[in-house]
């Protein structure tokens, strides 16, 4: 499995890590990134005698693409599967298949790129380097491919775990000391496809109607003190709480009214099926693909819509309440039903 972004606590991350847990059983894999495996997955993997290959750093661009197309020769793979958010996993197609591999498999998990004009003129030689082509929505599909061998394939949860129970929102809010408050919530790495300051701005508008809202801010990420700042400068510290990385994101999902998504580009965001699941209601971007807009409390704006729109959504959303129903298919949704599509692929 060869990984074009750095291992982190992020959706792409843990896509590669499920698929490698749920499949390891039966399929041999290698792991190789040019970002190290120093961290947490890293170490994971390694415990658990999994052959971690290092290769040149990616901003060498040349010397990158030799030490891919090295390893593939040496390693002679059956398959290499890329993980990656736009044609630019062009960068690892070439080589792995100048390499000699025998099946290309890509997965794309995003809408969006640093580098549009390098997407673009990409694409075309991309597609026909590539033997099977998974992405995570139409969306992402129509994004990154072309042509024959695609297959869309949703993100997966474990729907669950994620279930609302009114005990877990009462020890949350009073945790949280916001027994008695309005919890407007958001999930996501703090980065520019996020969109945080959008969530601070809406927030406060939507604080003037109601006094005793406050926001619940989860996750990490390169933007994280800017948005802290952003916070202070409004002067909103006190009704803003920031939690790092947790392994209770349901419980914090229970605490929640409603959910804030006002990203700028989204491949599916695995966050909001999650959060279908827990029931709540949710304001997201339209930018977001439409197979995730499951459930009646799901509504939107657009982007470029001020801030008092956004804040009246909230507060028609929060009206609506959270939804009680199990929308959410098994055969479309479970991340069993997901794996076993992608082993399919893998060893199809």
């Amino acid at each position: 499995m060869l990984a074009t972004t750095p291992f982190m606590n992020d959706g792409l991350t843990k896509i590669e890590m499920d698929v490698y847990e749920y499949n390891k059983s039966h399929i041999e894999f290698e792991f190789a990134s040019s970002f190290g495996f120093d961290n947490e997955y890293g170490s994971r993997l390694k415990s658990e005698g999994v052959k971690c290959r290092l290769l040149k750093k990616k901003k060498n661009v040349v010397m990158y693409m030799l030490s891919i197309m090295k390893l593939i020769r040496q390693q002679k793979y059956d398959a290499v599967y890329i993980h990656g958010n736009s044609a630019m996993m062009f960068i690892e197609t070439l080589p792995t298949r100048l390499g000699g591999c025998k099946e290309i498999i890509t997965h794309c998990h995003n809408t969006s790129t640093k580098f549009p004009v390098f997407h673009y003129l990409f694409k075309p030689i991309f597609n026909l380097l590539v033997d099977k082509k998974i992405a995570c929505s139409k969306l992402a599909a129509k994004w990154a491919y072309f042509g024959k061998n695609q297959y869309v394939i949703l993100n997966g949860i474990q729907k669950e775990k994620f279930c609302f129970s009114t005990n877990s929102a009462m020890m949350m809010k009073k945790k949280l000391g916001w027994e008695n408050n309005t919890v407007v919530g958001h999930i996501g790495r703090f980065n520019y496809q996020k969109n945080h300051k959008k969530i601070i701005d809406v927030f406060r508008k939507y604080s003037e109607k109601d006094a005793t809202a406050r926001l619940l801010l989860i996750g990490e990420g390169e933007l994280k003190d800017e948005i802290v700042n952003y916070v202070m400068k409004n002067d909103l510290a006190d009704k803003v709480k920031f939690i790092g990385t947790t392994d209770n994101v349901a419980g914090y999902m229970c605490a929640m009214d409603v959910f804030l998504l006002p990203s700028l580009f989204e491949g599916l965001g695995i966050v909001l099926v999650e959060a279908q699941a827990n029931g709540l209601p949710i304001v997201i971007s339209s930018v977001c693909p439409n197979e995730v807009k499951i459930a009646r409390n799901v509504l939107e704006c657009k982007v470029s819509d001020s801030d008092e729109i956004w804040a009246d959504m909230l507060e028609k959303a929060i009206i609506i309440g959270r939804n009680k129903e199990d929308l959410l298919d098994e055969s479309i949704w479970s991340i069993d039903a997901m794996m076993k599509k992608i082993a399919d692929i893998i060893v199809g």
